[in-house]
């Protein structure tokens, strides 16, 4: 494979060796999509079949480390990603049946921080008009 590519890449076609280029990045990124798949599909050659050809070894093990690294920052960023869920769930909560609790001070106020926040674009942030708010507000008095 590495040699094959070392001819390709010496070649003066600018070219070609941006394709390479090109195709290396798309088949990590296919690697790195699909983890369980790059695992199965490299655990054979990497353990059990060793061989004089180092470069393929260094992919295999390098696609291997990837597919390990990406499980487990998925597995850490879900837990953060279901932990804030559930700190705004209960933030819900609690402000739908009007009690709050006084260790929670500084999360409700970054909460109305975000509330009366305006989003980058310039617009003001709501999706419903003036005149609906305030029906909302007469109806919850």
């Amino acid at each position: 494979i590495f040699n094959g590519l070392s001819e390709l890449l010496d070649d003066e076609d600018a070219m070609s060796k941006q394709a390479i280029i090109l195709i290396f990045v798309v088949v990590v990124l296919v690697f790195e999509r699909n983890p369980l798949l790059t695992i199965a599909l490299f655990c054979n050659y990497a353990f059990f079949n060793i061989t004089d050809d180092v470069g393929c070894n260094a992919v295999a093990v390098a696609a291997l480390s990837e597919a390990i690294v990406t499980l487990i920052f998925r597995f850490f960023g879900r837990i953060v990603e279901y932990s804030v869920d559930t700190i705004f769930y209960c933030f819900a909560l609690e402000a739908e049946q009007g009690e709050s609790q006084a260790r929670m001070v500084k999360l409700y106020d970054m909460i109305d921080d975000l509330r009366d926040a305006k989003p980058p674009g310039g617009g003001s942030g709501d999706t419903c008009s003036d005149e609906e708010e305030e029906e909302e507000q007469d109806e919850r008095e």
